[in-house]
């Protein structure tokens, strides 16, 4: 059982969203940030939201995770981070954007490479 499971949060309808973004500045951010991604487009304007009010190690893992959604509405949060001071936040928000984009490449041409090549066939 992981730590979210603990906090009795473990069907990922039911999860509070803004509970999550909090787990992303703790230890347990590795299990925070995968069940936000899991959320997909419900869990950007929280996440988008966050990012405006977060600063260094946890802006970036904001970041890292609005990339994870693979929802273009993390898009316009996404670029405004590309004029951060910071950069390391430039050039996590920079890697977010790209992964966003070749999902959204891959789908529009019908190419998934999730499942290895004989799985696909």
């Amino acid at each position: 059982m992981n730590t979210i499971q603990t906090l009795g949060a473990s069907p990922v309808e039911t999860l509070d969203i803004s509970l999550l973004v909090e787990l992303l500045d703790t230890d347990c951010h590795n299990e925070a940030g995968e069940t936000l991604a899991a959320l997909g487009a419900r869990a950007v304007p929280t996440l988008s939201a966050a990012l405006t009010r977060s600063t260094g190690v946890a802006r970036q893992r904001i970041i890292r995770v609005l990339g994870s959604t693979l929802d273009e509405s993390a898009i316009p949060p996404l670029a405004d981070m590309l004029y951060a001071g910071d950069r390391e936040v430039r050039r996590e928000a920079a890697r977010a954007l790209g992964n966003i984009r070749y999902h959204h490449f891959l789908v529009a041409y019908g190419l998934d490479f999730s499942e290895p090549r004989a799985a696909r066939s």
